[in-house]
């Protein structure tokens, strides 16, 4: 029954308040150990990160960027890493998280993924944009291994900052469409394609592949890209044994009966 409640630090209007967590008549699955003892600080860890949520494991790549306002206009598109540790572990706004390793995984996703790019030092920004850094320096679009990411001397760079690498064309210029909007493609990684329709429109393509689960954990990414859009288009292309009765009854059938697809 001991330390039932933890009090964490907090910001109300600028004021410095402490906000209560407490168990609040839910039980806590961590108990006893075999010894008999209270395993008192797992059962507050599993408190704050499971059961009221005020302490995280993980960390959204792009929340890295939001928070600091990467690239908004009002900053430079890139930012070192240990900038971003001292500010998840300074700010009383910012998510909190339990060790810093969340930081580092959500670098290696962000990297894999496109989001940004990974280098290590402290690049300087070109007044035409792009930072001075060899583009073979800097890892986009692939994977990255744990022990490459150092979070002391990185740099995080956004893929539009980037120099042309060398033996490779340089971005395109705008050109006219058939409608007479100007288009730009960028080549966000390996799964991502960006075009600048005008200034605040543009049209992704997304790309992936992914079994049942990974579908099912993937599709709330997919919701919110329609949310944001109003409508997306969905194409879906599967390979293997394909039974044709239980392709219709379970696939096209509900499909039909939503709407989604014609008879």
């Amino acid at each position: 029954q001991l330390y039932r409640e933890v009090w964490l630090p907090s910001s109300d209007g600028g004021t410095l308040t402490l906000d209560a967590v407490g168990l609040e008549g839910r039980p806590l699955q961590t108990t006893l150990d075999e010894k008999g003892r209270a395993r008192i600080h797992q059962r507050l860890m599993e408190l704050l990160t499971t059961v009221q949520r005020r302490v995280f494991i993980t960390v959204a790549p792009g929340k890295l960027l939001d928070l600091f306002k990467v690239g908004d206009g009002a900053t430079e598109p890139g930012i070192a890493t240990d900038k971003i540790v001292a500010g998840f572990f300074s700010f009383l706004g910012f998510p909190r998280l339990l060790t810093v390793d969340a930081l580092r995984t959500a670098v290696m996703r962000g990297v894999q993924t496109g989001l940004f790019g990974y280098a290590t030092g402290r690049p300087e920004l070109g007044e035409d944009g792009y930072y001075r850094i060899d583009r073979s320096q800097v890892a986009l679009g692939r994977n990255v291994a744990e022990d490459e990411i150092d979070l002391d001397s990185g740099f995080l760079i956004l893929p539009k900052a980037l120099p042309v690498a060398a033996g490779t064309l340089a971005p395109p210029e705008p050109k006219a469409s058939d409608g007479g909007v100007p288009q730009v493609r960028e080549s966000v990684g390996p799964y991502v394609s960006v075009v600048h329709v005008a200034a605040e429109e543009h049209e992704i393509s997304l790309s992936f592949t992914a079994d049942r689960d990974e579908l099912y954990s993937a599709w709330n990414a997919v919701a919110n890209l329609a949310d944001s859009a109003g409508k997306i288009t969905v194409t879906v292309k599967a390979e293997g044994a394909l039974d044709k009765a239980k392709l219709e009854n379970s696939v096209l059938e509900p499909l039909r009966e939503l709407g989604l697809i014609d008879d």
